[in-house]
């Protein structure tokens, strides 16, 4: 066997890790599918309470499936609709399952490519093939996304390159807890290298800068939220936002970009969630005022176990906004972008810069998380 001739492959415990989680996942999934797909034919057909009295243990299981004893016999079940949630919910964690065993495959390199491990057989992987190798590191731990072209892995290996970074082209993740880890890179980087010669610069191209927000956070959540993952420091320079007229020099401070979509989008998802919560406790409430709509939809997708007087769930929605959006907007305004002025402390809140005279500020208090890492509240 060549230097190129290798086998990358996870640790044992890791594999081992993945199969037991992921029988873990499928054998849920199924005993809740067959709980509801019991309860709902004990509630069409009834239950044969004869054997409780030669097996009495048998009662006990009936209560636990079903919550009660069901009576036959109810007719006006819809068993397919009945059966969606749990249907849907096998299907999901099918996919999980699938996404996650084959996420770290095991890998074979050689002089002409690699071979990736899928579906118990193997991908030819050639070198010609890989158009870009992006790289995601923290804390000297590593994360690879090697992207092909269409011609090669399969479609389902899009996924992979989606929750790298909103990427949809054929990928396979590389991380740094494979075997020889160094020699693979070694190995991708040199063949990659050599096609690009030979192809007079059209091989794969090595973007250190396109990093994945996701997989940082993962790998190390210190340095995702530490100001020095990113390297910029609060620079001095002469600003126009805050300090419109000024002539003195601002000292500005702003959180990473990952940190600000982060809250951001946090934030925006959240309100919607609100809104969506609000008006679907409006329609409940107008479905309870008025029967009749309720054979309609989006009425018929409501639940209506609300317990209380008919008017209650229009004043749990205002409640929920009143209460939530604040919240939420504050969510996205936790870790302002801030400015130190010589006259007082600019803050961006929402997109608009709030100057606090320094006679203001009372008490300022650290937290200090490590050596380099410290919270400080401003009061």
């Amino acid at each position: 066997m060549s230097f190129n001739d290798r086998v990358h492959r996870y640790p044992r415990r890791t594999e081992w890790l993945i199969e037991i989680l992921s029988a873990i996942a499928v054998t849920v999934a199924l005993l809740l599918l067959g709980r509801e797909a019991l309860r709902l034919y004990w509630e069409t057909h009834g239950v044969d309470t004869s054997l409780f009295a030669r097996f009495p243990w048998l009662r006990e299981i009936v209560l636990l499936t079903a919550g009660n004893i069901p009576r036959c016999c109810n007719s006006s079940l819809n068993i397919g609709v009945e059966l969606l949630p749990s249907l849907f919910l096998l299907l999901f964690a099918l996919f999980a399952v699938i996404w996650v065993r084959y996420a770290l495959p095991t890998i074979r390199t050689s002089a002409r490519g690699m071979l990736v491990e899928f579906v118990g057989g193997w991908l030819p992987v050639p070198w010609e093939s890989i158009t870009a190798i992006k790289v995601t590191e923290a804390q000297n731990r590593f994360v690879l996304l090697a992207e092909t072209n269409r011609q090669y892995l399969t479609s389902w290996h899009r996924w992979y390159g989606l929750l790298y970074k909103f990427g949809f082209r054929r990928s396979i993740l590389i991380t740094s807890a494979i075997s020889d880890f160094d020699g693979l890179v070694k190995t991708l980087l040199a063949e990659t290298g050599r096609v690009a010669r030979v192809l007079e610069g059209r091989g794969a191209q090595l973007q250190e800068d396109a990093t994945s927000s996701l997989f940082r956070m993962l790998l190390s959540p210190a340095a995702f939220f530490s100001q020095k993952a990113v390297a910029p420091t609060p620079t001095v320079a002469r600003t126009s936002g805050p300090s419109a007229g000024a002539r003195d020099d601002t000292v500005t401070g702003a959180y990473p970009r990952r940190i600000s979509l982060l809250l951001r989008w946090s934030s925006i998802l959240l309100m919607v969630a609100i809104i969506v919560r609000a008006i679907s406790l409006v329609l409940v409430g107008l479905a309870l005022l008025l029967p009749v709509l309720r054979s309609f939809p989006p009425f018929t997708w409501l639940d209506y176990r609300i317990t209380g007087p008919l008017w209650w769930p229009f004043i749990a929605a205002v409640l929920l906004v009143l209460v939530g959006l604040p919240i939420a907007r504050l969510l996205g305004s936790l870790l302002p972008d801030i400015a130190a002025r010589n006259d007082g402390l600019a803050v961006n809140y929402s997109g608009r810069w709030l100057l606090i005279p320094w006679s203001a500020l009372q008490v300022i208090k650290v937290t200090e998380l490590s050596e380099s890492n410290q919270i400080v509240l401003i009061q």
